[in-house]
């Protein structure tokens, strides 16, 4: 089995980090790699629907995306995390994961 990894795409609403999550899929999936695409839209309800959008409430989503994505890609998946994340501390605590 080959190591996980995940791929964090950030940036405004609406600026394509769905899209090239999609496009990335095909293509891990045509060189045979097990691929998970976490969409902050897809998993709102799921994992932190009593959230609002507040910046301390927006650093909470990010580390529950952050730790699902751990959780997968330490297995030997891909994963691919499609999300608004706007402040750096976040983005650097899941990188560090």
């Amino acid at each position: 089995m080959s190591g996980g990894f995940t791929v964090w795409l950030t940036g405004m609403s609406g600026t394509g980090k769905t899209a090239l999550a999609s496009y990335m899929l095909g293509r891990l999936r045509q060189v045979g790699r097990q691929v998970e695409v976490l969409e902050e839209r897809d998993l709102a309800e799921a994992l932190w629907q009593e959230l609002g959008d507040s910046k301390e409430e927006r650093k909470h989503a990010v580390k529950r995306l952050g730790h699902v994505a751990n959780l997968v890609s330490r297995s030997g998946g891909a994963v691919l995390v499609a999300a608004v994340s706007p402040y750096k501390a976040g983005r650097d605590e899941n990188r560090r994961l």
